[in-house]
């Protein structure tokens, strides 16, 4: 098997310039922090009477995969060990302070603070682009493949009522993982070298470019940074957080792993788990169902 990198992808906050403004927000400046993302939030909620911020909790791979960037941005490590086959947090005791602190601000965010939008629980993080696009919550996290859904509005440059920044830090900075797909050619390929041909047309500069600035994705080689097509207000943040990015966990039984972050994530919000109980959850979950 033969793999090659083809599309990258990080989370961050997308937010609406209109509802920024109305609020008495600065409609250049999104939230830089965590904490600024639900000050702003609860400003705008007041002020509009919109939601400050689109929050969906489904535990789905989306959930687990927004969990993971608030860990990163809390710890500065990932969430997964690579070389020892567990969490981070299992044996590091200020890991898993931070982790327990994201787990109680996804509560607070869930039930407590009131900018949000109904039934978050019935929502996946990205089918709240659609609230978003249709101006029926302010801000929310989402990756740079939401440009595709939102392209007909971004087109229209400075006009364009949404806008980027990157992913709220905590207290290790902006960490959001980075997702990444490719093009691969299987041993039982019959034709390895037509295959390998037709791998380079599409990796070529050109086709990488139209690929991720229509689809929504990040550029992946260093000769598309810069570029005009990359070069849009709402890139900016897009393309820099490529620099900051963590990982999600490389291993076999990553579908696994992932759905107990967003299972015990999901509890935690809703307060059906403490956050050291959904921790406990999640470390119990992968031990009993991890495959060598």
């Amino acid at each position: 098997m033969y793999w090659i990198p083809s599309a990258t992808g990080a989370f961050g906050v997308w937010y609406n310039k209109e509802y920024f403004k109305q609020a008495g927000l600065d409609p250049g400046s999104p939230p830089k922090t965590v904490e600024e993302m639900i000050s702003m939030a609860k400003t705008i909620t007041e002020k509009t009477g919109v939601p400050g911020l689109g929050w969906g909790i489904t535990a789905t791979e989306d959930f687990a995969n927004i969990t993971e960037s608030f860990y990163s941005s809390y710890t500065g490590v990932d969430i997964w060990s690579d070389a020892d086959k567990k969490f981070t947090f299992e044996d590091n005791k200020e890991y898993r302070k931070l982790f327990a602190e994201v787990l109680e601000e996804f509560a607070k965010i869930t039930n407590d603070y009131g900018i949000t939008q109904a039934n978050s629980i019935e929502q996946n993080p990205f089918g709240i682009r659609t609230l978003f696009r249709d101006g029926e919550v302010a801000m929310y996290l989402d990756g740079v493949w939401a440009v595709k859904e939102l392209k007909e509005e971004l087109d229209k440059g400075e006009e364009s009522k949404f806008n980027t920044g990157l992913f709220p830090a905590g207290p290790a900075g902006s960490h959001p993982i980075l997702g990444c797909d490719g093009w691969a050619i299987p041993e039982k390929c019959k034709d390895k070298d037509e295959a390998w041909k037709m791998v380079q047309h599409l990796m070529s500069s050109e086709n990488q470019t139209r690929h991720a600035s229509e689809w929504g994705l990040l550029p992946i080689l260093e000769s598309e940074k810069g570029i005009d097509e990359f070069s849009g207000e709402y890139w900016n943040a897009l393309v820099e957080q490529l620099s900051t990015v963590s990982a999600r966990p490389k291993d076999k039984n990553v579908a696994m792993i992932e759905q107990a972050i967003a299972d015990g994530a999901q509890a935690a919000a809703t307060r059906k788990m403490t956050p050291d109980e959904a921790i406990d959850f999640m470390i119990e979950t992968v031990h009993s169902n991890y495959v060598e």
